[in-house]
């Protein structure tokens, strides 16, 4: 038994030394550090750096944001993903006002960014400091942090290299890019009908573009991917314990779809976030009755109208949500009566809120094309019977095949 051990370790010894010497015999011609291999990862470096000061910049406002919310004392686990969550949005709202009035110039963009951070320099201390100390407790082992450890750079790396991605290729980095080349958001001549969904992912696409390129806007979509994973551990912390937790991140990472798309300038990541985002504020709302909370999900909602049309059942769920609160004041008694106009005035202002957030989009493909939801139900220019029929079939995100959605949900895996 002693001998074959030996034999066994003798074996993985020269296992390793082989693998040693060939590494060591291929890189002896092919040379691995060049001056072209450290300008790379230089670049790698700048595009980071852009990506990051993006969403330092969008915390720092959306914490300006929680202020006026009343919210600006959350627990670090709810500032550290809804801060971003929100001035990313206001970031990407502003994009559009801003190219709409003919502002999406390089030189420009740098001069306001440097201006926004002076700004909202004091809002970003001020959540540094909520911050700082606060580390999360991963419920999920050693081999799960390994695991996640992992996964994450993986990710990362693939998020590195240059976009090849179908829908990013197509439309999410190419709208953003025509529009820089004009300097301004207008109706463009070309025949790309996807160019007029709602547009707000690609708003912050075209600020990573303007301020460094493409991968720094593939990295953005990768953060909304982190922010998603911090908020499923946070939701499932808070209502169903710390092992939920640990097994939620876990079964979020060990989906193959996640990891590839939050390498892909794509926006269903962060429409997954702020629908979730959506819903932990309303469950919030109702535990702790705190208004800021409620309003929080009328913005977090129509944020993610402003990513896809797919997104319209979220602020109907959430209205018939807060309409349910009215059951409790069935009754005349004159509490019942004040709790009643409260909710009336939460459920207008949460509404409002859906519409503020959401709303610039419908209206500038009112302005472009004469149907707020171009293409559909109303048609419009470049528009055709043909192409109504295909985004009807099953497959592609509109029709409905039972067992196709089945098999895709099997595999957990994006197909373009």
């Amino acid at each position: 038994m002693k001998h074959r051990l030996n034999l066994r370790g003798w074996g993985i010894a020269l296992f390793i030394a082989w693998v040693f010497a060939v590494y060591a015999a291929f890189y002896w011609v092919q040379k691995p550090f060049t001056p072209e291999t450290a300008w790379a990862l230089v670049r790698a470096g700048l595009d980071i750096a852009a990506a990051a000061g993006m969403i330092i910049l969008g915390a720092a406002l959306g914490r300006r944001i929680l202020v006026w919310l009343n919210l600006a004392d959350l627990p670090p686990a709810d500032l550290v993903w809804l801060a971003p969550a929100l001035g990313l949005g206001g970031l990407g709202l502003f994009g559009l006002g801003l190219g709409l009035a003919g502002g999406w110039r390089r030189s420009l963009v740098y001069g306001l960014a440097l201006l926004a951070a002076l700004l909202l320099a004091r809002d970003g201390l001020a959540l540094a400091r909520q911050l700082r100390g606060w580390r999360p407790r991963l419920a999920v082992g050693r081999w799960g942090r390994r695991y996640l450890a992992l996964t994450l750079a993986l990710t990362v790396s693939l998020a590195l290299a240059p976009p090849t991605s179908w829908d990013g290729l197509f439309y999410h980095l190419t709208g953003p890019a025509l529009y820089a080349a004009q300097g301004r958001i207008a109706p463009l001549d070309v025949n790309i009908p996807h160019l007029a969904f709602p547009s707000l992912m690609e708003m912050l696409f075209g600020f990573g573009l303007l301020l460094r390129g493409d991968v720094a806007a593939k990295l953005l979509h990768l953060a909304y991917g982190l922010l998603l994973a911090a908020l499923v551990y946070r939701l499932s912390r808070r209502w169903q314990g710390r092992a939920a937790a640990g097994w939620s991140l876990l079964l979020l990472a060990a989906m193959p779809m996640a990891a590839v798309l939050a390498a892909w300038a794509y926006n269903d990541l962060a429409l997954a976030f702020y629908q979730l985002a959506a819903l932990y504020a309303l469950l919030a709302w109702q535990e702790t009755r705190q208004r800021g909370w409620l309003l929080a999900g009328g913005l977090l909602s129509g944020l993610a109208l402003g990513l896809k049309y797919t997104a319209f059942p979220l602020p109907l769920v959430g209205l018939v949500y807060v309409l349910w609160q009215r059951r409790e004041t069935r009754f005349l008694s004159l509490r019942a009566k004040q709790k009643r106009l409260r909710l009336q005035k939460n459920l207008v202002s949460y509404a409002l809120l859906i519409g503020l957030a959401a709303a610039p989009w419908y209206l500038r493909n009112w302005a472009f094309t004469g149907n707020p939801v171009y293409p559909f139900i109303f048609d419009g220019q470049n528009w055709d019977g043909f192409r109504s029929a295909w985004y009807a079939h099953a497959g592609t995100g509109i029709g409905w095949d039972p067992l196709t959605q089945t098999c895709k949900l099997a595999n957990f895996y994006p197909v373009e």
